[in-house]
């Protein structure tokens, strides 16, 4: 029997459910720690960019933008990284190890939201983006 394109061969059972209702929504918390990382990493390359647009002018500024943006971006991977750190520690509090795969979009995602903030902020901190 089709479900939604999905193919069933029996009805799930409410604890089935349940637990899949439990991994969607830790997923969606992986989800929001991605969002909320992303628009870190981002405003720091923002601010970054932004002030050394304007600090050409002042001498003085010339560090600030760069310890801003490096800053944020840090805090950013910082985030993803608790995130990452939540989500397997969630998914083992509730007893669904099994679901730690690392074909898992949300978990990919994760990885490489790690890996883009640290050469972010190792850009910025060398001053070479």
């Amino acid at each position: 029997m089709a479900r939604g394109g999905l193919e069933v061969s029996s009805p799930l059972s409410a604890s089935e459910l349940a637990a899949l209702r439990t991994l969607l929504a830790i997923d969606r918390t992986l989800m929001a720690w991605q969002r909320t990382s992303l628009a870190l990493i981002s405003f720091g390359f923002t601010i970054y960019k932004v002030l050394e647009g304007i600090g050409t002018q002042d001498a003085r500024t010339t560090a600030s933008p760069r310890v801003a943006g490096t800053i944020m971006a840090a805090a950013g991977t910082a985030a993803m990284l608790i995130g990452i750190v939540d989500y397997v520690r969630a998914l083992r509090l509730v007893g669904l190890e099994a679901a730690i795969e690392a074909h898992r979009f949300s978990i990919v995602m994760a990885a490489c939201m790690v890996v883009v903030g640290l050469i972010v902020t190792v850009g910025i901190a060398a001053h070479a983006v």
